[in-house]
């Protein structure tokens, strides 16, 4: 049988700061469900959320040392999942084990490798260094969104439906949208698309920021986005007035910009979660700045879900092939490297 979802890839479990020492938390992931958790020595351990002996989530236990101890019968398992201590009794079955998952701590998160584990090559992980950088700072956050993940990656890749889905944050002109310059480039895990909208107004949150930008003024947008397969988006998105000559020059500083890199990882195969956190690049020396565009992100996913999960619904029940427009170039693209990573592990 095929698998369904794309196995042999790094996914993001949960933002580092999710999972002080000494927790746990359930998350499911890949339609396993998973105890993340942190020892007191600070390393990370993903268990499949069993206990082998009876059943019952080993996330309702507790984290003492470097050891998870079940909470229904007091079982000691390490990070490997292999059960070291039975309390009464000194042999320990062969068998009193559950699925331990690599991971790796990086960037201000936490990945996971579902797959084979002999393929599980850490080089591969996507970087993200302004997750470490005090000039870019942000506030991390994580939405479950009930439909498939390729629905949410489809929607960050495809920017004409900003102007109508996003009208009061981000949208901007319909137009400028629709007539944008894009330039899409195949990648060996993906695509990169750089897209202008020149000589259009600023949507309301460059309005709002405080960065000088007024209604009727013209400015340069750009976007510029990096899918890397099979569920992370690269985001870097600003605005700048038209004297800056922003294309001609690379003049990047001193208007909107917004660095994003969103995380979408499978729960099940109609629900998601969704890691992703505005940096900011304007006014970084301002926290009220950084919660101001947090909530306006916030905002701006929470509209995008109430469409995505209606998409989901009428797609689970009314089945059938959905026609792109010449606007979908970089979708399609993105598509087709998810659909072969997925033929490449199905062989």
């Amino acid at each position: 049988m095929e698998a369904t979802f794309i196995r042999n890839a790094w996914y993001v479990a949960a933002w580092a700061s999710e999972v002080p020492a000494g927790q746990i938390i359930s998350r499911q992931i890949l339609g396993v469900p998973l105890a993340l958790y942190r020892t007191e020595s600070g390393i990370i351990g993903a268990l499949e959320d069993r206990c082998p002996h009876r059943g019952v989530p080993l996330s309702l236990g507790c984290v003492i040392k470097d050891r998870l101890r079940c909470g229904y019968h007091g079982l000691w398992f390490d990070e490997t999942g292999h059960c070291v201590e039975i309390p009464g009794q000194d042999k320990i079955p062969p068998g009193m084990k559950t699925q331990s998952y690599p991971v790796v701590e990086r960037d201000a998160l936490i990945w996971i490798w579902c797959g084979d584990p002999e393929k599980a090559d850490q080089e591969s992980i996507p970087s993200f260094p302004w997750h470490n950088d005090p000039a870019w700072p942000y506030i991390p956050y994580v939405q479950r969104i009930a439909c498939a993940y390729n629905l949410v990656v489809d929607n960050l890749l495809d920017q004409t439906h900003l102007p109508y889905v996003h009208a009061s944050t981000i949208g901007g002109s319909a137009m400028g949208q629709a007539t944008a310059d894009m330039d899409v480039e195949k990648t060996p895990r993906g695509m990169r698309f750089m897209r202008w909208t020149e000589k259009t107004t600023p949507p309301p949150a460059y309005v709002a920021a405080g960065i000088g930008m007024v209604e009727d003024q013209l400015i340069d947008r750009w976007s510029e986005f990096e899918y890397v397969a099979p569920g992370t988006v690269l985001q870097f998105v600003g605005g700048l007035p038209l004297e800056a000559r922003a294309r001609e020059t690379g003049a990047r500083e001193g208007g909107w910009a917004l660095r994003i890199m969103h995380n979408i990882t499978p729960e099940t195969e109609t629900s998601c979660h969704y890691f992703w956190a505005s940096c900011n690049g304007f006014k970084p020396d301002q926290p009220e700045t950084t919660q101001w565009l947090h909530d306006q992100t916030r905002e701006t996913f929470y509209d995008d879900e109430i469409f995505l999960e209606a998409q989901q619904r009428r797609i689970t029940e009314r089945p059938g092939p959905l026609i792109p427009t010449r606007h979908d170039i970089a979708r399609v693209v993105a598509d087709g490297a998810m659909k072969k990573m997925l033929k490449d592990e199905n062989r």
